[in-house]
């Protein structure tokens, strides 16, 4: 009859027991399968990386940064690399080639807002292999750059004032210089 009493107070430690053992054995199995470790630390991105899955990894850089990430097309490619105190720039570009960075200006200071990531499989890319082609493979319309005008720069340090901004009032004529 004693057996029969103990039994709760058995099964329930019991219980406890392998419960937690089977929370630490779930936890060091999780450890391993993150073959990754990503931080960022006054700007700096530090990466290590064992044949790990980029998407995997870009997410991890998306909490730590705070740096939205999109993809076009997931990447199905896995990367191995240490990158130690980079620029987020830098670390993205030996991440994967295939990207776009957008920046923002917040509080005066160029800002990293949002990460594209566009496919790292070649059928999705272009063929070109860097050609000005768009990620649907279709050719970019050309870029042109802009022809020299008579318009102001508004380069820092070339501010605008009276003096030097050209006129566009054609009603009064210039002074006579005589």
């Amino acid at each position: 009859m004693k057996f029969w009493r103990t039994l709760p107070r058995r099964t329930g430690a019991g219980f406890i027991i392998l419960t937690a053992l089977l929370v630490l054995a779930l936890s060091a199995s999780r450890a391993s399968a993150q073959n990754f470790l990503v931080e960022y630390t006054d700007e700096k991105l530090s990466v290590q990386a064992n044949n790990t899955q980029i998407k995997e990894l870009l997410l991890e850089i998306q909490n730590k940064t705070g740096i939205r990430v999109n993809f076009i097309a997931e990447p199905k490619n896995s990367v191995s690399l240490n990158i130690i105190d980079q620029s987020v720039e830098t670390a993205i570009a030996k991440i994967t080639e295939n990207h776009m960075i957008i920046h923002d200006i917040v509080n005066g200071k160029k800002t990293i807002s949002e990460l594209i990531i566009i496919s790292d499989d070649p059928e999705l890319r272009s063929s070109g292999g860097g050609s000005a082609n768009l990620p649907s493979g279709q050719p970019a319309p050309a870029v042109e750059e802009p022809s020299p005008t008579n318009e102001p720069s508004t380069e820092p340090g070339n501010e605008l004032n009276p003096e030097n901004t050209p006129s566009t009032d054609n009603s009064t004529p210039p002074p006579n210089s005589n």
